[in-house]
């Protein structure tokens, strides 16, 4: 795997916005967090594009991250919010233009379609972290690009999660890139020159207000596209209802229905990793390497993709 260089103090960082809209304030709110850890900020006047719901066209969406991939000053990328509306740039980034120019790349939810191809086409490790304009109400908005930070700085060598703060599922053990992201996402590459591909990996999944009928529905169109037969591990991060009278009813629901889709496969599981749409998420790096041990109750990143220094 490529490795991405680390960010240092003084670096400039691009804000793009491939996904939906968002508003200023929470924009310059984000922006303001970014500089006060040391680094400089640019943004291409496009990304105050509209459409709809999307900010701005395809093709603008798609330059502005060809752009920031080209430009030698910038040295780290971050999109904006997630959203619609990456999907409908893929096929005007350039992936050739990207693989020859790896650099931190970061975001969350719709953001998936581009960590997912990204990582079919250019072989390096992106960071399914904070945005900008995303959580940024939460009390833990400023500790989560800490966190991302600390890794894209190369401070964080590893990450582990150990039981009680995790579940496992199916106690197994097994190792791998990490794959995936948010699920319905993840389910919308099916059928595309950017489908994700599996085998081999590790497979993380996260998501925000989907019921269990409809996880049920994801699940087993991944199970029946060949997606969960090949794996070294499944990790089930935020499943976020947006209503804590759900929780225990849809936890119990999930757990179920991850049991019945992964039926006849032996490899571990792992439910409540403190990654997604839930406040407090850590950053978790797409290609990156993972261990799952189901027998000392642990989970360890341990190759987060950046170049030493």
């Amino acid at each position: 795997m490529k490795k991405v260089s680390q960010l240092k103090k003084g670096d400039l960082i691009a804000l793009v916005a491939t996904a939906g809209t968002f508003e200023k304030e929470r924009f310059f709110k984000g922006k303001s967090l970014i500089e006060s850890f040391g680094y400089d900020v640019c943004y291409d006047e496009s990304i105050w594009g509209r459409n709809r719901y999307i900010a701005g066209n395809d093709i603008e969406r798609a330059e502005a991250i060809n752009k920031a991939f080209s430009d030698d000053n910038v040295k780290g990328i971050i999109v904006v919010r997630g959203g619609y509306g990456s999907g409908r740039a893929l096929p005007y980034i350039d992936f050739n233009l990207i693989k020859e120019n790896p650099k931190i790349f970061c975001g969350s939810s719709d953001i998936t379609f581009l960590h997912i191809a990204i990582q079919n086409l250019c072989g390096f490790a992106t960071y399914y972290g904070p945005m900008p304009a995303g959580n940024n109400a939460a009390k833990s908005y400023a500790e989560e690009f800490r966190a991302f930070f600390d890794i894209a700085s190369g401070r964080t060598k590893t990450l582990r999660a150990k039981v009680p703060d995790i579940e496992i599922i199916r106690g197994s053990s097994g190792e791998g890139r990490i794959t995936g992201g948010c699920l319905s996402i993840i389910n919308a590459t099916l059928g595309t020159p950017w489908e994700i591909n599996t085998e081999g990996k590790v497979l993380f999944i996260e998501d925000i207000g989907e019921p269990p009928y409809r996880v049920d529905r994801m699940l087993f169109q991944l199970k029946m596209s060949g997606k969960l037969s090949g794996l070294h591990g499944l990790i089930v991060g935020h499943m976020v209802d947006g209503n804590s009278a759900n929780r225990f009813e849809w936890d119990n629901a999930f757990r179920e229905i991850i049991l019945e889709a992964t039926a006849g496969t032996s490899y571990p599981i792992i439910y409540g990793f403190p990654a997604g749409h839930g406040a407090g998420s850590v950053t978790i790096p797409i290609n990156g390497s993972v261990i799952i041990d189901g027998k000392k109750e642990f989970v360890e990143i341990t190759d987060f993709g950046v170049k030493n220094a």
